[in-house]
């Protein structure tokens, strides 16, 4: 949503290897939360992007999935099903390649 947002409304470049990574990442965002679970703590996200930039909050995304196994094993004795655990490992791989991306881009503009 936010790459959408700054392209949009930003009118940012964002470059076809960023949707690439982008797009499979917003559809493990859908497989994990597919019950619609994840809508507050996305509504906490958003507001925290409010009063902090996007490079310090999205690493957020990633410690919400910890906590959500966590409480999930703690409080209801439950592990994530494997469709849980598919859409994060595409959240986490596009994350990484994302970040790799940028890491290789900002090496060039140097």
């Amino acid at each position: 949503m936010v790459t959408l947002i700054a392209a949009v409304v930003l009118r940012e470049h964002v470059g076809i290897r960023r949707w690439t990574a982008v797009a499979p990442g917003f559809a493990g965002v859908l497989i994990v939360t597919r019950s619609g679970m994840g809508v507050f703590a996305e509504t906490l996200v958003i507001k925290a992007l409010d009063v902090a930039d996007a490079v310090v909050v999205a690493p957020v995304h990633y410690s919400i999935i910890l906590c959500a196994i966590f409480y999930g094993f703690m409080v209801f004795d439950q592990l994530p099903d494997i469709w849980t655990w598919v859409g994060a490992s595409i959240i986490v791989v596009m994350g990484i390649y994302t970040l790799h991306r940028e890491w290789r881009v900002g090496a060039k503009k140097k």
